[in-house]
């Protein structure tokens, strides 16, 4: 039972990094700026003529790292106003309990 165990885990190991070498063999993983993706080329040569505008559409890794870094920025500011507004917001708070709790 160990030995067939071990032996599935290593096919999926093995299954996992054939299929990275192969993507990366293909130039799916190329993150050089100006250098078209060879994998996208060929996939618009070869396999998909037709939908070579679905494949321009795809945006480039370093318009994905600026995107990815405005979203993050934006997480920030943010964050950082929720907490220069906290204490503000909590005293408004605690006023507002006050004033209803003489009311009373």
């Amino acid at each position: 039972a160990v030995l067939i165990t071990w032996l599935i885990r290593a096919s999926k190991l093995g299954l996992v990094g054939g299929a990275l070498w192969a993507t990366h063999s293909a130039g799916v993983w190329s993150l050089q700026p100006g250098v078209p993706n060879p994998a996208a080329s060929r996939l618009r040569r070869d396999i998909l003529p037709e939908a070579a505008a679905a494949v321009d559409s795809v945006p480039s890794a370093g318009q994905l790292v600026d995107q990815a870094a405005g979203q993050w920025n934006d997480g920030v500011s943010a964050a950082c106003s929720w907490l220069a507004r906290a204490p503000s917001s909590l005293t408004d708070a605690c006023r507002g309990l006050l004033v209803s709790q003489r009311s009373e």
